[in-house]
């Protein structure tokens, strides 16, 4: 019993040391993690944890990095939200691996951020995964180097530049000729490799240098000067060597100084200076043997060049004695002579031309003037081409006798012409008369019409006669009898009012109907958007009264009926106004488009729209699609399709009930008269 109870207590004093020892270790876990969050906080390197795509917290550091406020705005957002999409399978990639070898450390990369304001920065990035609270997670340290990387590449930018510029580029020790460094022309064309050059002096490559002496003056000099261009040349490994032009440039920094040469190959400069004198050479050689006289002439009338035939005709002195003046040797006279080419030349910039016979030479020639300018586009001198066509114009007198002959031979043959014209002239005569026939039977045509339109306009007038008598019969009736009939008697009484004023806005479309063909003008070119504009005009007060908003694109002008143009116009959009919803202003569009050989008009409305059962049939005459609620005859949609129709065109419509509609017409470009 007293060993069970020592027993005991020997076991509680232990679960005692035990306890002490938990609450030390987590006291100290407490404080290590305070820690940790202190220098996790307080990092200037930015720091991430996550889990998955979720970034679970991250310090100030990686808040500033992606230009958030703070690390709690980092709390939950997703990984790839800041990564630049080219560097998303890469980011993938390493999440996936480091999961998969929990413990592990995955190489160090350089990745492409966006930041929240949507600037792109590049990231070097160091990674580890291991368990945060039971879940695999990852550690990301993050360091901004878009500096770095952009002075890289603009070091790589400069040293490509340097690389592809045409031109060598040797950087010098003054007091040794030491090659310090070099681009990649300066080796192509000296044929060493840059790691060669390098060990080089440049007086192993310059032979106008005899040595290191010869340098060294030279550099004494380019210290008093600063800067000199020397004529040089190269010698390459293999021995050759090529001319050059080399400028060069004293650098000092401090106490370092240096040289810095840019040397251009002058090969090709060299072989075009010969090709030049060959050329010139060959260009005398041509002058000379051109058969024309040609000379060459100043502002003042000198002639400060001439070519062999010249010198021969003119007899000129050596030019390089004195001056010539040209109108004394060409046409012996002491001043220019009136209509002379090379003053009008001269005067005007521009080339002249004349054939004269000169008695000063004997013989006739063709001149030709072509002026020269300066840099700045100011005459300067001209051209002067003389050409000999005595033996021309003697071929060209007997063309003139030969053409004599042959206009004698032209009348005799007109003669035997005017035989066949008047038997011409008698078939035109019969075909004059068939035309005069058909101009009667037009007029015949036009009168008819005529009689028809006063027909239409008398029977109307008639109709409109007896509804005009009881329309103010029953107006008299009302005034009469007002208060005096039952409700019953006043309504019928209004309806049959009513109905006689229906009855004569019908008489009126239909006259108006039958007016399209008959009292229409003659196609002319219309302006559309003039006509649309006279039809708004017409219309003013129903779009001032609706609050209707009527907008419209360019319009063309093509052959048409302009009246006619106007009236559809003022239908259609009259339509618009009409046909709208209560609750909302009228809006209408009017636009045209060119589609193949003709012009598609649209008018587009958002009124009350067409049944689809009634939009085919509404252009037929007295067919209304809303018989009830709103008034008319069914008449100004047949008129609008007759008129389109006369224009080789067609009408439709599409809509949309409750929404609006749009009214289609179409014009031919090249319309012809109906």
């Amino acid at each position: 019993m007293h060993q069970d109870l020592e027993e005991a207590l020997r076991k509680i004093s232990r679960l005692e040391e035990l306890e002490k020892m938990h609450r030390s270790a987590e006291r100290s876990l407490r404080e290590s993690e305070e820690n940790y969050r202190r220098l996790f906080e307080l990092a200037p390197l930015p720091i991430f944890v996550t889990s998955g795509d979720i970034i679970l917290f991250a310090n100030p550091a990686a808040a500033r990095l992606v230009a958030l406020p703070g690390p709690q705005s980092l709390q939950g957002r997703r990984v790839l939200d800041f990564i630049h999409p080219e560097s998303v399978p890469q980011v993938t990639e390493r999440r996936e691996g480091l999961q998969e070898n929990i413990g592990s450390e995955a190489p160090q990369i350089r990745q492409k951020w966006v930041r929240a304001d949507g600037s792109i920065i590049d990231v070097e990035v160091n990674s580890t995964s291991f368990i945060y609270e039971g879940k695999k997670a990852i550690q990301v340290f993050a360091r901004d180097i878009t500096e770095e990387v952009r002075a890289h590449e603009s070091l790589e930018v400069f040293r490509n530049l340097v690389d592809q510029t045409n031109d060598a580029l040797f950087v010098v020790d003054p007091p040794t000729s030491r090659i310090l460094d070099v681009n990649e022309k300066a080796c192509t064309s000296l044929g060493y490799s840059r790691e060669e050059l390098i060990g080089l002096r440049i007086v192993d490559v310059e032979e106008i240098f005899a040595g290191l002496e010869d340098w060294l003056v030279h550099v004494q000099e380019l210290r008093r000067t600063g800067t000199q261009i020397v004529q040089g040349r190269h010698r390459r490994k293999d021995g050759t060597s090529f001319p050059v032009e080399v400028s060069i440039k004293h650098i000092r920094r401090g106490p370092e100084e240096y040289m810095v040469g840019v040397a251009r190959d002058m090969t090709e400069r060299k072989e075009l200076e010969q090709k030049l004198i060959r050329a010139k050479q060959d260009w005398e050689d041509v002058f000379d043997t051109i058969t024309d006289m040609v000379t060459l002439h100043d502002a003042d009338f000198n002639i400060v060049r001439a070519n062999k035939a010249a010198e021969k005709v003119l007899g000129l002195p050596p030019l390089n004695i004195s001056r010539a003046k040209c109108f004394e040797y060409y046409h012996g006279a002491e001043c220019p002579p009136q209509g002379c080419p090379s003053c009008l030349c001269l005067l005007s910039g521009k080339p002249a031309q004349f054939e004269i016979y000169e008695p000063h030479l004997k013989m006739y020639i063709e001149i030709r003037a072509i002026p020269r300018f300066d840099d700045n586009g100011k005459v300067n001198g001209l051209i002067h081409i003389v050409r000999d066509i005595t033996r021309r114009k003697a071929v060209e007198q007997e063309l003139e006798r030969y053409r004599i002959h042959l206009e004698e031979r032209v009348r005799e043959r007109t003669s035997e012409l005017e035989e066949l014209n008047r038997v011409l002239q008698h078939n035109i005569s019969e075909l004059e008369s068939a035309e005069e026939r058909a101009r009667k039977y037009a007029a015949e045509l036009e009168r008819s019409n005529r009689e028809l339109e006063q027909f239409a306009y008398i029977a109307s007038h008639d109709l409109k006669e007896p509804l005009l008598t009881i329309a103010t019969d029953l107006k008299l009736f009302e005034r009469r009898y007002k208060g005096k009939l039952d409700p019953e008697g006043t309504e019928l009484l209004a309806d049959a009012f009513d109905g006689a004023l229906r009855m004569q806005r019908l008489i009126s479309e239909l006259l108006a109907y039958s007016r399209v063909g008959t009292s229409a003008k003659l196609f002319g070119h219309t302006d559309f958007g003039k006509a649309l504009a006279a039809a708004l005009d017409n219309l003013r007060i129903q779009i001032e009264r609706t609050g209707a908003h009527v907008t419209h694109e360019s319009l063309p002008g093509l052959i048409a009926d302009q009246v006619q143009i106007v009236q559809l116009f003022q239908n259609l959009i009259g339509n618009s106004i009409k046909f709208r919803r209560p609750e909302e202003l009228p809006r209408i569009h009017i636009s045209a488009a060119k589609r193949g050989g003709q012009w598609v008009f649209s008018v587009t409305d958002n009124g009350i729209g067409i049944p689809e059962e009634e939009r085919d049939k509404i252009f037929e005459l007295f067919r209304r699609a809303h018989k009830k609620e709103y008034p008319g005859t069914g008449i100004g949609l047949a008129i609008c399709k007759k008129i389109v129709e006369r224009h080789g065109g067609r009408i439709w419509a599409e809509s949309q009930l409750g929404k609006g509609s749009v009214f289609y017409f179409t014009i031919p470009e090249k319309q012809v008269e109906p």
